[in-house]
């Protein structure tokens, strides 16, 4: 997980720089995801770059929070931004329907189809916070039944 991470880090470090974000990272690197890694990269890279365009889009600096936590069941890894947080109106329809926040740049199927890939690849779950006008956390749960800490 941490280095997928570095990955998305590496290859999104641009769009990080030109929107004046930084990505904070606070993984235990002796846990290991297996799975189906292009799925999880898509799932988290499309959340960052969510949290990116927020930013843009609110002319805000800020960060981007990756944390892991865990329950009983599940390691869940948390993505946070202070970013302005996503319309109540939206909320409601964000994991279920094709929805954009971004007008003619956005085509709403990103969370969706992130969603649709967490359940599929990996029997996880999606569920996120949001507070108009603060910011977001989105929680991607992952069963602890495939995941192996070394």
């Amino acid at each position: 997980l941490l280095e997928l991470i570095e990955q998305i880090r590496t290859l999104q470090g641009s769009r990080f720089r030109n929107n004046n974000c930084g990505l904070i990272v606070d993984i235990n690197k002796n846990i290991k995801i297996y799975g189906e890694r292009h799925k999880l990269d898509r799932i988290l890279t499309n959340i960052i770059t969510n949290s990116l365009d927020a930013y843009k889009a609110n002319k805000i600096k800020g960060d981007i929070l990756i944390e892991l936590s865990e329950d009983e069941e599940y390691y869940i890894i948390c993505l946070s931004d202070k970013a302005g947080g996503i319309p109540k109106d939206v909320q409601s329809k964000l994991i279920k329907e094709q929805i954009t926040t971004k007008g003619k740049d956005g085509t709403g199927i990103g969370i969706k189809n992130s969603n649709n890939l967490l359940v599929t690849a990996f029997n996880g779950k999606m569920t996120f916070e949001s507070k108009e006008n603060v910011g977001t956390t989105f929680y991607i749960k992952i069963p602890k039944d495939i995941v192996v800490e070394e």
